[in-house]
Formats: C-alpha cells, structure tokens, sequence
C-alpha cells in the first residue's frame, strides 16, 4: 500500500454489505433514522425507506477517502511536540530540522453525516463515525520552514472502525506497512 495515497477506506477495508434484519432493525429503531422514515413514508415515494437504506449504505464508503497522510498532518499540526518547530526565532525558516519519532500514536475520530432532501428542504440525517488509530514507529519527520517536508523510513499499522448511527459497518486492523525510504512531500505539511 503506498501511504502518499492510501486512504482510511484502504484502511478499513470497507464494502458495503447487506445487513442482517437483526442489524436494520436495531439501526431503524434510533431516533434519527426513525424521524427520517416519517416523511420518507408520508411522501409514499417508491422505494422509500428501503431503496434509501441500500443507496445510503452504497455511497457511505465515499465518507472515507480521507489520506492517512492527512491524518497524520492534521494530528501533527495540533501536536505539542511539533508546536516549537513554528517558533521562526529558534527555528529558522532557511534551515532544516531532524526530528525522531521513535514511537508515536495519533488517534483520530471523524463523524461525516449524510442529509437527506426531499423537494429541497432537509428531511433529516443520517451519521457516521470513523475512529482511527495509526502506531508510528521510527520515522524521522524533516521540518523547514514550520513545514514537514519529508518523512524518512519507519513503519506504520493503523486500525479503525466505520459506524452508522452507532452500529458496526466495518472494522479493521492493518498489517504493518513499511514505509519507503523517504516521502518527499512537496511544498510540505503546514505544523
């Protein structure tokens, strides 16, 4: 898996599936999906609930074409650790600096939602949550200019889970990936 474009979908691995009725009911017995179906069912739509349930479930993978890289540069911009690298006094922005990561986790959660429209008004929402856990372990992060410029070799293994509403989609733990000798990155991640 190449980190510079794998996403959390890579992580999770997730394909929508069919849920079992027990998984639909418990799902459809929550509050929101319950004031969802209302005018779903009042507007007799064909397909209502059930063609939207599948539809939903479909394009919830979209959700998760988040980069591993992103995450990892949002959780080192408000990481304490790099914080001091933005002080231009003590770091100038003409010089590069070495910085050991010998172990490090960065937990993130994400809570994308989905509304629904009907006749352009807002009928109601459906929400997810992505929690993910990525382990780094000896990586070397080159910092110029309060950027993170390049990512030397260390390796990485990431979890996560994917919920609708509360309930389970996919849930998955990555075997470790090698990252490749360096990551250039450009223009650099902002600290």
């Amino acid at each position: 898996m190449d980190i510079q474009i794998a996403t959390l979908s890579d992580i999770l691995d997730f394909r929508p599936r069919e849920l079992s009725k027990e998984e639909w009911s418990r799902l459809e017995s929550l509050k929101g999906v319950m004031e969802l179906r209302r005018p779903l069912e009042k507007a007799r739509l064909s397909g209502d609930w059930a063609g939207l349930r599948n539809k939903m479930l479909a394009e919830a993978g979209g959700l998760l074409d988040i980069r591993i890289l992103d995450v990892m540069r949002w959780a080192w911009k408000k990481g304490f650790e790099l914080e001091a690298y933005r002080d231009t006094e003590r770091y100038p922005p003409d010089k590069t600096f070495n910085v050991s990561l010998v172990e490090h986790k960065i937990t993130s959660t994400h809570e994308p939602h989905v509304d629904i429209r009907m006749n352009d008004k807002k009928v109601g929402s459906i929400h997810f949550a992505v929690n993910i856990e990525i382990a780094i372990k000896a990586v070397i992060l080159e910092i110029r200019n309060a950027r993170i410029k390049k990512i030397h070799a260390g390796e990485c293994k990431a979890k996560g889970s994917f919920l609708c509403e509360g309930l389970l989609l996919a849930e998955r733990e990555s075997e470790s990936l090698d990252l490749p000798g360096t990551i250039d990155l450009g223009e650099g991640l902002k600290i």
